[in-house]
């Protein structure tokens, strides 16, 4: 084994299990790779098992399960794990431990108070953390802070309370953007999956058919509109399966992301035409602004190597939106016919997706129910990207492009719903989708099951978008869609775009005779707000809370005029409701403790829900700002204010 490329990540923990999700580099013993597990003063687990895929003779994807020898893993204490490899433990720290070792470049992913890194297992969850939306070069950074998990590491670090730390975290989607990719970026992208896997083949329509022969740039003039590809930023989409895989290797920290700065144009020299310096100018221009986006870049991945360290103590869940694919991926009929149409370049680009997603974010969701995608379907698939074959994807495509909903084992319980990939449409509507169709509801329902005991009083439930969203731009992009055909610039594709549907969802969520509060997590939208909504128990006739948590971005905020436009609308929502007397119906908006008129915020966050007992219950947008200090908004949920 040569480097651990990625991870350890935590992923699902159990009353009795825990898995560690990494990438190997190099040849690989599985046999020689094994794990144990301690608190502070015992051992609580001497025994391993491990699953794993060797996309080449160099590149390994590992799945290690850490059993507990007792009865349960102790609860709310630090739960050290340590990796070993012929016996030599992964994290060992050597004289130059801020270089890594043998097995990692960079730091260890060690908190400095501590010789190993840890997990929490707790019987009732009292700290939970979501965010959504983590794009490179998706906000600025003056002293490195424009990544909220980063600023979250640096958050713990300085203070090592583990109870601090939560135990878990909910990613709501779009972990990486494939369809937004930096020009530098792309760059290494292309160069360094092309070192994992050499003879990648993508598509004979996109006229070269070996992935080695297609440039990272303008690939804008290949993923048309035609073939389902409606992303304004595409001209670095990636396309391969080996591309995809290696956005993860690179987003989660572990890889040495070395980017080039990009050039500025030669300067004129002697006398020039206006035609000579207008070009000149509009070249330097260009040049600033990829400059401009290069920093931004740059100075994000200098920060991976601390979310690769917050990942390996926290127990993560993760669920894809449309950017881990292609922008607007299902969006429309149109698009969803185009993208899963047998033989074309969509279906191909959608299996390549798809396929790395179960291995880097699916796999530690529901690794029991994954791991049949892993072998039967990823693992013969990634064995023949050395050639197109038409059947082969539309088999591996239909095999993959199921629901990936699922439910944790956790208390409070989450579901996490799939959202994307099965959508259906309206005869009448085919611009607008309904983010589940009537058998994804039933499988929400089987899933609730599994979940199902006496006494459930508090649910969690992840939608990637906002179940209640902020209405006034929900509407305006609806308007926008039905009436303009706006379907793709608007993004119009929210629950409230069909009641009916919305409605049945809420309806199977209430199958719990005693359940008290819902707590959703929400990202998609890049800005943060929280409502909440009160319905009736359609048996038991209490009333329910349902509390919209949207913490969106970890790193991708509102830019062009879609800033200005939300602080309007944001405004014009405030001063209608405060000064027409129209409105006898409470606002669903919920103020942050000691701020008035202000319920929305478009800086990067994470949201935390702490549940303590029923008269301590908080949620916090944590928002840290660009010179490292923090301005949380925090939400009382037992006395909440609303927006009046």
């Amino acid at each position: 084994m040569d480097k651990i490329i990625s991870g350890p990540l935590v992923r699902r923990v159990s009353k009795t299990d825990a898995y560690i999700w990494l990438v190997v580099a190099g040849a690989f013993q599985t046999d020689q790779f094994t794990g144990v597990a301690k608190t502070a003063s015992h051992q609580v687990s001497s025994s391993a098992s491990l699953e794993s895929i060797s996309l080449s003779p160099e590149l390994h994807v590992v799945m290690l399960k850490l059993s507990t020898d007792e009865e349960s893993w102790p609860t709310s204490e630090a739960i050290f794990y340590d990796l070993s490899y012929q016996g030599a433990s992964i994290f060992e720290r050597s004289a130059f431990s801020e270089n890594g070792n043998q097995f990692f470049d960079g730091p260890l992913p060690i908190y400095d108070a501590f010789e190993y890194p840890f997990f929490k297992y707790e019987t009732n969850h009292k700290k939970i953390m979501s965010g959504s939306c983590r794009k490179p070069h998706g906000a600025e950074a003056p002293k490195g802070n424009q990544d909220a998990l980063v600023a979250f590491d640096k958050r713990f670090a300085s203070s090592m309370n583990i109870e601090k730390l939560p135990s878990l975290l909910f990613l709501t989607g779009d972990q990486i953007y494939a369809d937004d990719v930096e020009t530098t970026l792309a760059a290494f992208i292309s160069k360094r999956s092309k070192a994992f896997f050499p003879n990648e083949v993508f598509h004979p329509s996109s006229g070269n058919a070996s992935l080695n022969d297609i440039v990272h740039s303008s690939r804008d003039q290949i993923l048309t509109e035609g073939e389902g590809f409606y992303s304004t930023e595409k001209s670095h989409h990636l396309m391969g399966f080996r591309e995809y895989f290696t956005m993860y290797m690179a987003v989660w920290g572990g890889l040495n992301v070395d980017l080039e700065r990009p050039s500025m144009p030669d300067k004129i020299r002697g006398n020039a035409n206006s035609r000579t310096l207008s070009k000149y100018l509009r070249a330097k221009k260009k040049a600033l602004a990829n400059i401009r986006l290069h920093e931004k870049t740059k100075c994000f991945f200098e920060n991976t190597w601390r979310v690769r360290r917050l990942l390996s103590h926290v127990s993560t869940y993760m669920m894809f939106d449309d950017h881990e694919v292609t922008d607007d991926w299902n969006l429309t009929a149109a698009i969803t016919e185009s993208l899963g149409a047998e033989g074309s370049m969509g279906q191909r680009l959608v299996t390549n997706a798809l396929a790395a997603f179960n291995l880097c974010q699916g796999w530690g969701n529901d690794p029991v129910s994954i791991q049949r995608n892993i072998y039967d379907s990823v693992k013969p698939y990634v064995d023949r990207l050395g050639e197109y074959d038409s059947v082969l994807t539309h088999k591996v495509f239909s095999a993959l492009n199921r629901s990936y909903t699922f439910v944790t084992p956790t208390v409070p319980a989450a579901i996490v719903l799939d959202i994307r990939t099965q959508r259906t449409f309206r005869d009448n509507n085919p611009s607008c989708p309904l983010l589940v169709d009537d058998a994804e509801l039933e499988n929400i329902k089987t899933q609730l099951t599994k979940a199902a005991h006496d006494g459930i009083e508090q649910l969690i439930l992840v939608s990637p978008a906002p179940v209640y969203g902020f209405t006034t731009v929900e509407k305006a992009q609806l308007a926008a869609s039905n009436t303009f055909g706006m379907s793709t610039s608007a993004d119009a594709e929210s629950w409230i775009s069909d009641e009916q549907q919305m409605n049945a969802l809420i309806e199977r969520v209430m199958c719990f005779p005693d359940l008290k509060d819902c707590y959703i997590f929400s990202g998609d939208v890049h800005y943060g707000f929280s409502r909440k909504e009160t319905t009736q128990h359609p048996t038991k006739g209490h009333d329910v809370n349902l509390w919209q948590f949207t913490s969106s971005s970890i790193s991708n905020v509102p830019t062009g005029m879609m800033s200005p436009g939300l602080k309007l609308l944001h405004s014009t929502t405030i001063f209608v409701r405060h000064n027409t007397p129209f409105f006898k119906v409470r606002s669903p908006y919920l103020l942050p403790n000691r701020k008035e008129g202000t319920f929305l915020t478009g800086h990067i966050n994470l949201g935390v829900l702490e549940l303590n007992d029923e008269r301590s219950k908080t949620y916090t947008l944590l928002r840290p700002r660009p010179n490292g200090s923090w301005k949380d908004w925090v939400y009382d949920l037992t006395k909440p204010r609303l927006l009046d």
